[in-house]
C-alpha cells in the first residue's frame, strides 16, 4: 500500500508526539483522582490526543470530544456509536459513483477516506499521478485497508462520547467545571480544511453540522481568554512563534518545551502547578526487587551457558538500573527486560518501539542497558550488548507485538552519554551514527547496526572468544 494513502496522512494538525507524550503523562495522574470526572477534546483532528488519554488508562467513557470536519466525524461515530448512518454520507459525483456501494457496509469509511485521498493529491506532478493511478487500479483493495485502520482506530476510542460540536461552545459548556480537564490543539490556520476537501460538499455529500470553521485571525485570543480563566484545568498546543518563544499572554503559562526537526512546540495551562502535581504523582514509579536471582560475583560463564531475555515490570527494571548505574531519574520505555546466563539477571534494559511499530523505521531502539558490576568479567557489557542484538532478541521483539508493527524489523540503535567519543563495549556490534558534545563537556552518541546473525548462545560464545582474546593482547585477567 503507498504511503500517500495511509489514514494518518489524510488529516492536518495532529499534535505533534512529543506534546502527546507529555500529554499522556499528565492524563496518567488523574485515573485514580476523584478530582477529575472527564477529559474533554474539542476539536479532536485524528484523535492523536484522545490515544493519547487511553494510553494513560483513562477510561473512554469519561472522555468527550468533538469535531466539525467529515473524516473527524466519521472515526467519532464509528468509536461512540459503531455506525455512520446517521452522517447520511453518498457520493454525488461520477467518478466516485462506483464508492456508493460501500454505504451502509462495514466498509463505507474506507471508500470515504479513499475518495478523499484521490481528490487530495495534485494530479500534475509525476509522482502523485503514480499513486492516483495506483489507488484507482487497486480501488477496492485501498478501500479494504483503509476501513481495517478506520475500524482498528475506532476500536481503541470505543465508549467515547463524540459529537459533532462548534469548538468554542463545547470548551464553554464545561470550563466552569473544575472536575473537567480540557485538552485541545485550536487550528493554525483558516480554511486550511476547506482547501484539503475541496470536493467534501460537492462530490461527498454528507449531513455536515451548521457551524463555521475557526478563525485563528479573529478568534485566537478570544480561545485563549476563555481556556486561561476556566475553572476547568486546561491544556493547550501551541508551536512557538517567529521569535521562537511563546506568545506575551501565554508566557507565564507554558509547562511543556520541545525541540525537535528545527521546531519547537510548547503545552501551556491555565494552571502550571496543578498540571506539574499531576505529571510528578505519575512519575513516581514504585521499584522492587525480583525474584530471580543475581549472578553470584563468583560463577564461570561457559560456552555451554545458556541465555536468554526475560520480559519484566517497570518497577523492576528501574530497582535494578537504579542498582547498578545509581538513580538516573526517570527513564520511559515501552518495554522492560532482564538479561539472563545461566538462571541468573545480569542485565537489564528498557527498549522503545514506537517509530517502528507506527512504520516509521524499521529499528528499535534501546533507552538504557545496565548490568551488575563484575570483577570476574569487566566487561560484561559487550555481554549484555551481543544478547540484545542477537537474531534470538529480534525474533523476541517481533513475538512482543506479533500483527502489529507495519515494518519488518531489521536495526538495533542505542543511545550513550560518555566522557569519552567511542564507547568500546560497543566496538564489533555498533557503528557510530552520529556523535554530539553536550554543553556539560560529554559526549551524546547515537550508535546503531543490523542484529547478528546469532543465537543467544552464539553471543555467549562471541563473548567469551572476545575477552579472551582481549586477556592475550593486554595480558590482563579478564575472567577467562
Amino acid at each position: 500500500m503507498p504511503p500517500a494513502a495511509q489514514i494518518e496522512d489524510i488529516f492536518l494538525g495532529v499534535t505533534p508526539s512529543a506534546a502527546r507524550n507529555f500529554l499522556r503523562s499528565t492524563l496518567r495522574g488523574i485515573k485514580n483522582n476523584p478530582k477529575y470526572t472527564r477529559a474533554v477534546f474539542p476539536c479532536c483532528g485524528r484523535f492523536g490526543a484522545v490515544e493519547a488519554a487511553i494510553a494513560a488508562e483513562v477510561p473512554a467513557e469519561r472522555i468527550e470530544a468533538s469535531d466539525i470536519a467529515l473524516f473527524s466525524c466519521i472515526l467519532g461515530h464509528l468509536g461512540s456509536r459503531g455506525h455512520l448512518r446517521e452522517l447520511g454520507i453518498h457520493f454525488a459525483s461520477e467518478r466516485f459513483e462506483r464508492l456508493n456501494a460501500y454505504i451502509g457496509k462495514r466498509e463505507e469509511a474506507g471508500a470515504v477516506f479513499t475518495a478523499m485521498k484521490i481528490a487530495q493529491l495534485n494530479g500534475d506532478k509525476i509522482y502523485t499521478r503514480v499513486i492516483i493511478d495506483e489507488l484507482w487500479r487497486g480501488l477496492d483493495d485501498y478501500v479494504m485497508q483503509l476501513s481495517g485502520k478506520a475500524w482498528e482506530l475506532a476500536g481503541k476510542i470505543r465508549g467515547l462520547r463524540f459529537d459533532a460540536r462548534d469548538m468554542i461552545e463545547h470548551i464553554r459548556s464545561v470550563a466552569d467545571d473544575p472536575g473537567t480537564i480540557i485538552c485541545l490543539n485550536p487550528p493554525l490556520f483558516q480554511g486550511g480544511y476547506q482547501r484539503m476537501w475541496r470536493m467534501v460538499g460537492t462530490e461527498i455529500i454528507w449531513n455536515a453540522p451548521n457551524v463555521p470553521y475557526f478563525d485563528p485571525k479573529t478568534q485566537l485570543d478570544k480561545l485563549f481568554d476563555i481556556l486561561l480563566s476556566a475553572k476547568a484545568l486546561t491544556l493547550f498546543y501551541r508551536p512557538a512563534n517567529q521569535a521562537g518563544g511563546l506568545d506575551e499572554k501565554l508566557r507565564d503559562y507554558g509547562v511543556f518545551a520541545s525541540s525537535a526537526h528545527r521546531k519547537t512546540e510548547f503545552v501551556c495551562s491555565n494552571r502550571p502547578d496543578e498540571v506539574e502535581k499531576l505529571v510528578q504523582q505519575q512519575r513516581e514509579t514504585k521499584v522492587a526487587p525480583a525474584r530471580i536471582p543475581v549472578l553470584p560475583p563468583d560463577h564461570v560463564i561457559t560456552e555451554n551457558s545458556t541465555a536468554g531475555i526475560v520480559k519484566t515490570t517497570a518497577a523492576q527494571a528501574l530497582y535494578y538500573r537504579d542498582l547498578w548505574a545509581h538513580k538516573l531519574g526517570t527513564t520511559r520505555s515501552e518495554g522492560y527486560y532482564f538479561v539472563a546466563v545461566d538462571g541468573y539477571i545480569f542485565g537489564v534494559f528498557g527498549m522503545r518501539y514506537d517509530q517502528w511499530l507506527r512504520g516509521e523505521s524499521s529499528a528499535v531502539h534501546e533507552v538504557f542497558g545496565f548490568n551488575v558490576p563484575s570483577k570476574r568479567y569487566p566487561r560484561l557489557n559487550r555481554l549484555l550488548m551481543a544478547i540484545i542484538m542477537s537474531e534470538d532478541a529480534r525474533k523476541f521483539y517481533l513475538s512482543e507485538f506479533s500483527g502489529i508493527a507495519l515494518n519488518d524489523l531489521d536495526y538495533f540503535k542505542t543511545t550513550c552519554i560518555a566522557t569519552v567519543p567511542e564507547v568500546k563495549a560497543n566496538r564489533g556490534l555498533l557503528e557510530v551514527l552520529s556523535r554530539k558534545i553536550r554543553p556539560d563537556g560529554r559526549f551524546h552518541i547515537l550508535y546503531g547496526g543490523a542484529f547478528k546473525p546469532w543465537t543467544y548462545n552464539d553471543a555467549v560464545r562471541w563473548f567469551l572468544g572476545r575477552t579472551k582474546h582481549q586477556q592475550q593482547v593486554t595480558g590482563r585477567d579478564l575472567g577467562v
